[in-house]
């Protein structure tokens, strides 16, 4: 699966269906694809991302990473 407009959802959806929720670190990319889209198009009630956000979500992000590896080694590639 590639993401494209809309894709990253998709892919979320996809291996919760599989997994299950709060599973392979999907809530850490669910809440970065969420507040990625709030950064990128900021309103009064949407605010840009400060230093301590920033730092939080390359935490998240090694967090994910760490969590698909492990995935990796049970779960096969789906093709």
């Amino acid at each position: 699966m590639k993401a494209g407009e809309g894709g990253h959802i998709a892919i979320i959806g996809a291996v919760q269906a599989q997994l299950g929720k709060g599973r392979g670190g999907l809530d850490e990319m669910n809440w970065m694809r969420r507040r990625r889209n709030d950064v990128e198009y900021p309103t009064q009630d949407r605010r840009f991302a400060d230093s301590s956000e920033a730092q939080e979500s390359v935490d998240a992000a090694r967090d994910v990473i760490d969590k698909v590896r492990q995935l990796l080694d049970v779960m096969p590639v789906f093709r």
